[in-house]
């Protein structure tokens, strides 16, 4: 309290949260059990947070700004965790390529002669060609290129299934229910428009069926013809 400045500066409790709606009260100044002053009524406030669940300091969202702000936080957080995480699986891969890769051209020209007597048809060299084909169909003009387009798309696809849309991509509005949105919230008319009725409606359905429920007719006067 500012006692100079006349301010008074009051934190609510968790009991004064709950109570939803409007609500009135004052403050009161003691001296002891000596009452000095008091301040007139005021209202204030109280509505449903945008989100019910705790968050890390046991507050509450307050508004669906707020809650957008922390999970924006979040995901650029632990986005940068994410990827250094696949940069480091992208370098163990790359060196586990190089190394086969390795060892395959060592093996291959040791046996490249050999290959010359026992494969007059081409068959292990059409085998060979084949391995050139990537997951997706694709040629390549080495196995090692082949290897490195597998990689690049197996990487894109587990990005892809772990973040299926970049923060920006979502336009979809989320709309908050509220059962009790005239008990919540105060209304006011402030006017009338008048909109012409241009198109008209056909419903069809059976009278009196009970098994469906979409339609209930209700009679209302006498039926003729």
């Amino acid at each position: 309290m500012n006692a100079k400045k006349g301010i008074i500066q009051y934190t609510f409790d968790e009991y004064s949260m709950q109570s939803l709606h409007r609500q009135e009260a004052y403050f009161s100044i003691h001296k002891g059990d000596n009452l000095i002053g008091a301040t007139q009524n005021f209202s204030y406030f109280v509505v449903n947070a945008a989100s019910k669940t705790e968050g890390e300091m046991g507050s509450y969202w307050q508004s669906i700004e707020d809650l957008i702000a922390d999970m924006n936080a979040f995901i650029n957080e632990n986005k940068g965790d994410f990827t250094d995480w696949m940069n480091a699986r992208k370098e163990e891969f790359e060196a586990w390529r190089d190394a086969q890769k390795t060892d395959f051209t060592s093996w291959f020209e040791s046996i490249k002669d050999i290959l010359k007597t026992i494969d007059p048809g081409g068959t292990m060299l059409a085998e060979l060609m084949d391995a050139r084909v990537d997951i997706q169909g694709v040629r390549h003009n080495s196995i090692s290129e082949r290897l490195l387009a597998d990689m690049e798309y197996l990487y894109q696809k587990l990005e892809k299934r772990l973040y299926t849309l970049e923060y920006g991509e979502i336009s979809d509005l989320i709309i908050l229910q509220d059962d009790a949105f005239s008990l919540n919230h105060e209304t006011e008319i402030v006017g009338t428009v008048d909109y012409p009725a241009i198109d008209g409606a056909l419903v069809i359905a059976t009278v009196d069926d009970t098994k469906q429920n979409a339609y209930v007719f209700e009679k209302v006067g006498e039926i003729s013809g």
